[in-house]
């Protein structure tokens, strides 16, 4: 635990390096001027934190089926079936949401959504039945729906017309290290009681793997929140668009 801990420090350390040096560039690889547009910070933030719990339940999920749940390998990826097709079912509505309303707003939603479900799935994974998982999987992808779309549409589009490419490549960036991360952080609070060499302890006790799993998904429910609190600070905080102009027609 400590090394994970240690390594996760100097990741942040690193990237915290790699930021003044960017800064401190004659030909900077980001432009240090969309680092300074706190709208796209704030999208980017909320990525971030948001998507920690997507990568993390990709990872963990079949787990609980398979131990928790004693289900096999084809009936858990049946269950797991749930996310997928409601996922697939509610993106184009979600879609259509987000060119109506603020980004942020639809952020928020999701990951108010996320954040609710994952407690209520930590509360009562431990009900006999799959119910309480399926309820879990297909918030989980109604949160999701809402949120992709919307945050990737704040994200690049709180970014300067000249630095859109730049913008895309941050994002598409910070998208698959926040999925890693997610994976990472689950896998290593799951496994919080291996032993030097990496191998999980036996496990004699269905109720304290029950106990680890909800743990986790509390955990998630967390990184969710703080990814919530981003999406209401981007009204407040992030940088005004520009007023249009009048008499030209009103």
């Amino acid at each position: 635990m400590l090394l994970v801990l240690s390594l996760f420090v100097l990741s942040a350390f690193s990237g915290l390096l790699f930021i003044i040096r960017l800064l401190k560039a004659e030909n900077p690889l980001i432009s240090p001027s969309l680092l300074r547009e706190r709208s796209f910070l704030l999208g980017n933030a909320v990525s971030v934190f948001g998507l920690i719990l997507m990568g993390g339940n990709a990872f963990l999920m079949p787990f609980f089926l398979e131990l928790g749940k004693g289900l096999g390998t084809e009936r858990a990826g049946l269950v797991l079936m749930a996310y997928s097709v409601t996922f697939m079912v509610l993106s184009p509505v979600t879609g259509r949401l987000a060119d109506r309303f603020s980004p942020w707003r639809l952020c928020a939603a999701g990951m108010g959504l996320a954040t609710a479900t994952c407690v209520l799935f930590s509360l009562t994974m431990a009900m006999p039945g799959l119910a309480s998982t399926f309820v879990f999987l297909v918030g989980l992808a109604l949160a999701y729906a809402l949120f992709m779309v919307s945050n990737a549409k704040q994200v690049l589009g709180s970014a300067p017309m000249e630095q859109k490419g730049s913008a895309s490549a941050v994002f598409g960036t910070l998208y698959s290290l926040s999925l890693l991360l997610g994976v990472n952080v689950f896998e290593t609070l799951y496994a919080a009681r291996a032993d030097v060499h990496g191998n999980l302890a036996p496990i004699t006790d269905t109720g304290w793997l029950v106990s680890r799993f909800s743990h986790v998904y509390l955990f998630g429910a967390c990184a969710c929140l703080i990814s919530l609190l981003f999406a209401f600070g981007i009204p407040f905080f992030g940088k005004k668009a520009d007023k249009p102009a009048v008499g030209h027609g009103n």
